[in-house]
């Protein structure tokens, strides 16, 4: 699990998308589901953050992770 590597080494980066709960697991959903929401979460990413996408909602946790 990458989030559970970048928070046991107290990592600012690289940035991570993980993909959740998706009932369409086919590429184009996907690719879909991430560009959808890759405008808001562009700057998290930049900085260092873990995203984690759901069809319902986004969750955006800043590196390092404490």
């Amino acid at each position: 699990d990458f989030g559970t590597l970048l928070a046991e080494r107290a990592a600012a980066g690289p940035s991570v998308i993980l993909l959740r709960r998706s009932s369409d697991r086919r590429a184009t959903a996907v690719a879909r589901l991430v560009l959808a929401n890759l405008p808001a979460v562009e700057p998290d990413l930049i900085h260092g953050a873990v995203v984690v996408l759901d069809q319902d909602r986004v969750r955006v946790r800043r590196l390092p992770l404490r």
